[in-house]
Order: structure tokens, then sequence, then C-alpha cells
């Protein structure tokens, strides 16, 4: 099997014919899973050490589910396969990943779950990066609003250029390509603007980025 085919190569269910059903294409049905067992397993994990704070990562848990109930509308649900015939469809697609799950992902505050997911080993190396000045540089910058704000609109308009709008339509690679820019670039976005414990968080200029 070829890598294009992991990402064009999909069984579609559902009366109506074809387009009427859901996708189920191997590389997104994996990427959901292997995301929806490393949040259960690290959440599971957290839930044992949380004593008081139950309630919080319960309500956390509850907004991932929401989220990732909003990627599988996106990529897996009859949505996905009327966006590529409908061009209304494939906008309330592309907000669903924007406007939707990754605000929900974002206020879920997942990191922490997912770290603790990983083995020991694995946790460490990820805790050894984090010290890392220059890596922290970096996300210092990308993170800023307006730089998130600015990153979120670059892959917004760019992949409405016409021609990369069409191959986007035309082939599943670059369809899924235009899928993760949207939802990576909205959880920058989302993850700038949502208020954090431990950061200051100005509300008038967060509405003016989400404007």
């Amino acid at each position: 099997m070829s890598f294009d085919s992991l990402f064009s190569t999909s069984l579609c269910y559902g009366p109506g014919g074809p387009d009427a059903g859901w996708t189920f294409t191997l590389s997104i049905i994996f990427a959901l899973a292997a995301v929806a067992l490393l949040y259960v397993v690290g959440a599971i994990r957290l839930w044992q050490r949380s004593g008081r704070a139950r309630p919080l990562r319960f309500r956390q848990a509850l907004l991932f589910a929401a989220g990732w109930v909003a990627l599988v509308g996106a990529l897996v649900s009859p949505l996905h396969a009327l966006g590529e015939r409908l061009f209304t469809a494939h906008m309330i697609e592309h907000e669903l990943l924007m406007a939707v799950a990754a605000p929900l992902v974002i206020a879920s505050c997942p990191a922490a779950p997912m770290i603790w997911a990983l083995p020991m080993r694995l946790r460490q190396a990820l805790r050894a990066a984090g010290h890392i000045r220059m890596l922290g540089a970096i996300w210092i910058f990308m993170s800023r609003p307006l730089i998130a704000t600015i990153l979120h609109g670059v892959a917004i308009w760019v992949w409405h250029v016409p021609a990369l709008f069409e191959a986007a339509l035309q082939n599943g690679l670059w369809h899924y390509a235009q899928h993760a820019s949207f939802f990576g670039t909205g959880l920058l976005f989302w993850w700038a603007l949502l208020p954090h414990p431990r950061r200051r968080h100005a509300c008038g200029s967060a509405v003016i980025h989400l404007f």
C-alpha cells in the first residue's frame, strides 16, 4: 500500500450511495483512535492522583470528549463525503475543525493526561526538551496572540488559493494536509487566546484577535 493510499483509500457506508456514508480512512481512524487511547490512559492515571481536583479532571475529560466527537464529525461522518461535492458542507467541515474541535480540545488541557500516558523515560525526555532554551523561545514567540492569529490566518487564506483549493478537493493527501494545517494552527490560536492558570490574560486583546 502506497503512502498516498493511506489518505485516499477509504470505505464509505450508508444509504444513498457511497458519497452519503461514513468515510473510514485508515490514517485518520488510526490517528483518532491513538489520540483517544492516549488521553484515556493518561486521564485515568491522573484521576488516581488528583484527589480534590477530580471534579476539574472530569470537566476537562468532558471537554476533550466533545472536541474529539467534533473531529469525528468533521473527518469521518457523512459531512466529510458531502463536503467533496457541496461547498457549504466543505466550509462547515472546516469550521468544525477550527471553531469547535480546536477550542474544546485546548480548553480540556490535554497535555498533562497525554504526557502521563507515556512511559517514564519518554516523559523525562520531554521534560528535558522543555528546558531547551531555543525550543522555549520558539514556543513563546509562536504562542503570542498576534503571531498565533497571523499563522492561523495565513493557513486559512493560503488553502483558499484556487490551485491549492482544487488540489485539496481532488487529492486525499492534500485534503488531509489542509485539515491538519487548519486544526494545528487552530489549536495554537485558541491556546494563545483562551485563559490559562499561571498566565495573565487580556480579554480585550483576545476579542480583537478573535474578530
